[in-house]
C-alpha cells in the first residue's frame, strides 16, 4: 500500500505546462488585387482621351478583433487622380472588398500629344497601415498600368506653304495645280497606310493624278506634335479647257 502511494505522489509532483506558456501561431491581417493581371488597362475615351479605372482589393483580418486600415497610393513616373475609402474597417474573422478608383487623362502633362501606348507603363503602389498600434503592420501590394490603344489618323493638305485639312485650291480653267498630302497619326499607337482612294466629287470636268511616295503599308509613328505628319504624295488636278473660268 505504501508503494501505491510514493508512485500516485510522485506523479502529481510532475508539473503541468500553464495554457498561456504553449507558443501561440501570429494572428496576423493581409490584403491584395481581387483580380492577378499582370497590367491593367485604362481605357481611353477616344472624345475625351480621359479614362477611369476601378481596382478591387481584399483585406483578410485573421484576427478575432477588428482592425482599421489607413490606404496610401503612389504613382512611380505621373500623378493620376485617386478615389480611396481610406480608413476602412475589416471585422475580425473577415474578408472584405474594396474598391480604388483611378482617374486622369492620356494627354501629357502640358502637351497636346498622347502618351504613347506602345512605350507608356505606370505602377501604383497600394499602402495599408494598421492605425492605434504601438508597432503597427503595412503591407503593399503593385499594379502595372497602361493605356489602351487609340488609332487616329488624318489627311491634311499642303498649298502655298499652308497645311489645312480643307485646303482651298484655285484651278482655273486648262491648267492644272498640284497639292502635297500629308497623313498624320494623332492616336496614341504605332500605325500603318495599308490602302487608299481619291475621289472627285460635283464636277466632272476636274481630273486627277496621284503619286504616292513609297510602297504600303507605309508606317506611321504617333505624332510628337500638331504638324508632325507623314509625307504620303502630291495629288494633280487638271481642270479641262471648257470648264467655266470661274
Amino acid at each position: 500500500m505504501k508503494r501505491i502511494l510514493i508512485v500516485v505522489l510522485l506523479v502529481s509532483l510532475i508539473p503541468v505546462p500553464a495554457a498561456s506558456q504553449v507558443p501561440t501561431p501570429g494572428i496576423v491581417w493581409e490584403g491584395g488585387w481581387v483580380i492577378d493581371q499582370n497590367v491593367a488597362i485604362m481605357e481611353l475615351d477616344s472624345e475625351t482621351y480621359q479614362f477611369e479605372l476601378i481596382l478591387e482589393f481584399w483585406i483578410r483580418n485573421e484576427r478575432i478583433t477588428p482592425i482599421e486600415l489607413e490606404i496610401a497610393s503612389e504613382f512611380e513616373e505621373v500623378d493620376f487622380e485617386v478615389d480611396d475609402p481610406s480608413p476602412v474597417s475589416v471585422d475580425g474573422n473577415s474578408n472584405e472588398t474594396f474598391e480604388l478608383k483611378i482617374t486622369g487623362s492620356g494627354i501629357a502633362d502640358g502637351g497636346w500629344v498622347l502618351y504613347n501606348a506602345d512605350e507608356f507603363s505606370e505602377t501604383i503602389t497600394l499602402t495599408l497601415s494598421e492605425t492605434n498600434q504601438i508597432n503597427p503592420t503595412v503591407q503593399d501590394f503593385s499594379q502595372d498600368l497602361e493605356f489602351s490603344q487609340l488609332y487616329e489618323m488624318y489627311v491634311e493638305y499642303e498649298a502655298a506653304g499652308l497645311t489645312s485639312s480643307n485646303a482651298m485650291l484655285d484651278v482655273k480653267a486648262g491648267t492644272s495645280e498640284s497639292i502635297n498630302i500629308q497623313v498624320l497619326n494623332y492616336g496614341n499607337s504605332d500605325d500603318a497606310i495599308t490602302k487608299y482612294s481619291v475621289s472627285v466629287s460635283k464636277c466632272p470636268q476636274l481630273k486627277y493624278n496621284f503619286e504616292k511616295i513609297g510602297e504600303l503599308p507605309l508606317a506611321i509613328s504617333p505624332a510628337t506634335s500638331p504638324d508632325d505628319g507623314l509625307a504620303f504624295g502630291t495629288l494633280e488636278i487638271t481642270a479641262s479647257s471648257t470648264h467655266p473660268t470661274k
